[in-house]
């Protein structure tokens, strides 16, 4: 199982136990998934990667490390911590700065 932050538009984020394989992920962003880098150190999400085509719900915003945006991300988003090209859990450390980074670019909350 891998430990995972779920952000779903205009939801609360959630942290899930999920399997640790492609169509869960895939199941979870509706979709293809491609991987995105929020600026947090070991930090990976996987989203729809076909999302703005389907025209799919903005859900928060993607900035880099001087905090300037570089993408609005739409659809569900799923959080994960990185060791090399493995998926592996977040820490409670890693959720704790992921969900700060979540609550502040939130589209919803903003």
């Amino acid at each position: 199982m891998l430990k995972v932050i779920v952000k779903r538009p205009t939801k609360a984020p959630e942290v899930k136990n999920i399997k640790n394989d492609l169509a869960t992920f895939q199941k979870l962003v509706g979709g293809n998934i491609s991987a995105i880098y929020p600026n947090i150190r070991g930090v990976a999400a996987y989203i729809n990667d076909e999302g703005k085509l389907l025209d799919l719900i903005p859900n928060f915003i993607l900035t880099d490390r001087h905090n300037r945006m570089k993408d609005v991300i739409v659809g569900t988003a799923v959080f994960f911590a990185v060791d090399g090209e493995n998926e592996v859990s977040l820490s409670d450390k890693q959720i704790e700065q992921v969900l700060r980074y979540i609550n502040e670019r939130d589209l919803i909350l903003i």
